[in-house]
């Protein structure tokens, strides 16, 4: 089960990195004019809540997936039986 949940995050981390990553690099073009430690904390603040929501958002899909995976290996297995 945890190597579930951590295929479906890191799927969607790294989906949600490269679109981070794009509008970051524009944005943080824009805020050249900003002190370094404001554009960083922004960088750093927004990479925590998006971690954050898609380790939520890889939970709420493994949980249905891991059981009905778990279901179904227990069943091929008492059939052996």
């Amino acid at each position: 089960m945890a190597i579930l949940l951590a295929l479906v995050g890191d799927w969607v981390m790294g989906t949600m990195s490269i679109n981070v990553l794009d509008v970051r690099a524009r944005l943080a073009s824009a805020r050249h004019c900003a002190p370094n430690r404001g554009v960083a904390a922004v960088f750093i603040l927004e990479g925590v809540v998006n971690r954050l929501a898609e380790l939520a958002d890889g939970a709420v899909l493994a949980i249905p997936m891991s059981q009905g995976l778990n279901q179904a290996l227990g069943q091929a297995v008492m059939a052996r039986h």
